[in-house]
This record gives structure tokens, sequence and C-alpha cells, in this order.
């Protein structure tokens, strides 16, 4: 009886023990079994999390693999080691900086003092140059610059000073074009809004003809963005010196050097001189007009009907009388008529006449001599 009973007993605890090994099979030990579509995490003897359904498990990234971190640039490193500014005109200039390694951008201010107050008037790239116009011709303007990387700034370069101001006029042209005009020409001039013209007409000392010296007077002033100027009001045979003098705004950059012309002559001018230059040598008579022998009158008279220009017989105080334009002597062209106390001549230009001298007993072509009253303009 005590042997069955246990065999019984052992057959009883083979069994228990075969139902829990099966069960330990379904679920190891160490490890639980998650929700559907959860992510199973190793149990660690705590409270286990559990990953939602929407969520990834993404494990620690090892230290070797992460990028490193930027290294903050020196600022001697974005030095601006070029930098420069250059005038272009009256209200322009021109600013100049070299590239540095690293920059990504630059940024460059202006100021008219300076010791400070610099705006900002520019932002570029990459370096190479940028115009800053709509300067103040007269001023001085300071500019200074600064270079950025991605990861720093540099120091601003020391400051670059220029003054607006305009150029000296170059080649300087004078020609005479026509009868009594004179074309000036000049190169184009950046940032010039006006040209002061001055002239000065070659004189002659009497008796010897020696050149006077040159007296400048203010003939014209011209505005815009001129090349040319034309002199309408030039003395036909006579020599004109000019100078131009360019300004932008109240400011200029002086007088060019002179150029000269000689202004041309009408061919009617020419025409009557010719006439008249063809009875040099001939006789002196009171009273004679030609062909042979001739007075002072009588030759102006005989010369401007040869020349095609019908005209009376007048002595020298029916000339001054006239009503034909009077002339100042200085005013004076090639053709006018000088008119002396008691006497007349016809003026050659650059300070010459031809008449018929009662001293020279003939017609002749001389330095203008005398006290000349004023002229008469009979041709143009």
């Amino acid at each position: 009886m005590r042997i069955r009973s246990v065999f019984i007993f052992l057959a009883f605890a083979l069994s228990f023990a075969l139902m829990h090994t099966v069960a330990f099979a379904e679920e190891p030990v160490g490890f639980v079994v998650a929700e559907e579509n959860a992510v199973i995490m190793p149990e660690t003897g705590g409270e286990v999390e559990v990953a939602e359904a929407d969520e990834t498990y993404e494990p620690p990234e090892p230290e070797s693999l992460k990028p490193p971190e930027p290294v903050p640039q020196a600022a001697e490193a974005l030095a601006i080691n070029g930098f420069s500014v250059v005038k272009l005109g009256a209200a322009s200039a021109r600013i100049y900086l070299d590239p540095v390694e690293g920059a990504t951008k630059y940024l460059i201010y202006r100021s008219e003092k300076v010791s400070g107050g610099y705006s900002l008037i520019s932002k570029l790239k990459s370096a190479a140059s940028v115009r800053d116009d709509g300067l103040t011709c007269g001023k001085t303007y300071y500019y200074k610059a600064v270079a950025y990387s991605d990861t720093g700034k540099g120091p601003f370069t020391e400051p670059a000073a220029v003054t607006a101001t305009v150029d000296k006029l170059a080649n300087l042209k004078a020609e005479s074009v026509e009868a009594g005009r004179v074309r000036l020409s000049w190169d184009p001039l950046l940032g010039a809004d006006k040209f002061m013209i001055y002239r000065a007409k070659q004189e002659y000392y009497n008796y010897s003809n020696a050149p006077k010296p040159l007296k400048y007077k203010l003939s014209a002033t011209v505005y815009g963005e001129r090349t040319e100027y034309i002199d309408k009001y030039a003395g036909q045979g006579e020599t004109y010196y000019y100078k131009v003098s360019p300004y932008g705004g109240d400011y200029g950059s002086g007088a060019t050097q002179p150029v000269s012309a000689n202004a041309k002559v009408s061919a009617k001018i020419q025409a009557f001189l010719k006439a008249a230059r063809e009875q040099e040598g001939k006789t002196y008579v009171l009273g004679g007009k030609g062909p042979s022998v001739f007075d002072c009158s009588g030759l102006i008279y005989y010369a401007l009907n040869k020349s095609g220009y019908g005209i009376a017989y007048m002595t020298s105080y029916g000339w001054a009388q006239s009503s034909y334009r009077t002339v100042n002597t200085a005013d004076a062209q090639a053709g006018d008529i000088l008119c002396y106390d008691g006497h007349v001549g016809i003026y050659a230009g650059a300070g010459i006449m031809i008449d018929a001298s009662t001293s020279l007993a003939s017609v002749v072509e001389r330095p203008v001599w005398g006290t000349v009253k004023f002229a008469k303009r009979v041709l143009s």
C-alpha cells in the first residue's frame, strides 16, 4: 500500500514537470510578448517600455561616424589685403577689392568722414569691383570693406579716400569750318556738365605788325555733356586762341592749354582782297579811281566793283558817314574798311591793310598804322 502511494506521487510530479516545460518553451524566460506591431525590447529587470507602432527605433550612432562640428574661422584669415578706390569723374567712383579664400560675401561702406558715420552701400557675393554713382563734385568720400565666411567675419579694411572732381579736358582742337566760324572739339569728359570757353584774338602793334600779348576773355559758357562748340563770331582772316575749362557742378579742373585757328574768309571777301592786291605798286593820284592810278577811296571803289559788288564812289568822309555797319577796330575782320581822319584803307586781316598811300605815293600792303577811328563792314 505504501509502495503504491509512492508510484502515484512520482507520476503526478512527472506530469506537472512536463506541463511547465511546454509553457516555458512558448514564452522564453527573460522576454515579454509585445503587442501587435510593437518592437520587442530586451527586458532589463525593470518596467518594460513598449514602442508605439508609428515610432522607429534607431540605435545610437557611434561617435566615430558623427560629422565634425564647424570650426570658427579666425578673423585674420578673412582680411582683405587689396582694397582701393578710383575716381571716375565728377559724380562716380569705382571700388576694387581682392578675393579672400573662404569668403562668401563682401560688404562695402561709405562715409563723408574718415572717423565714422559709415553706411552700407553694396553687398557682393564675390570680390571684383563695384561702381558708386551719385557723388557730389568737390566732396571727399571714404570707403571700407569687410569679408564674411560661413563661420566668421574678417576685420574692416583701412579707409580708402577719393575726391569727386572732373578731369582735365583732353584733345582740344580748333579748326575754321567756314567763313568767320571756328569749331572747337574735345574728348567726352565723364561728369562734366559745364564748359567755360575763353578766347583771345591775336592783335598786332601798328607799324611793326609785331604780335601783342594775348588777352583771354570769357567768350561762351555751354552746358550738358558737350564735345564741341562753334564760335560764330570769329572775324574772317583773324587768328584766335581758345582755352576751355570744364566743370562738374561748381568745381572745375582748370583751363586747357590754348589751341588756335585762323578763321576762313568768304569767297566775296577773298575776291575783294584779290582785286585790291592786284593794284599794288600803282601810283597814287588824288581823285584817281583806276585802273592805273588811285587815291585811297578810289582804290576801294575800284576793287569792290571789280569783285562784283557794285557801289558808288565815296570819299573818306563819305565812308565815315555811311550807313554801313560800324565795327570797333579790335573786332575788325578781313574786308572791312578802316576809317582814319581824312583817309581810308582795306583791312586784309592779321594786322595788315591795303591802301593807296599819300606818303608812299602808291598802292601798298603793310601793317596797320596810325590811329584808326573805326571800321565799316561792307561784306561778310
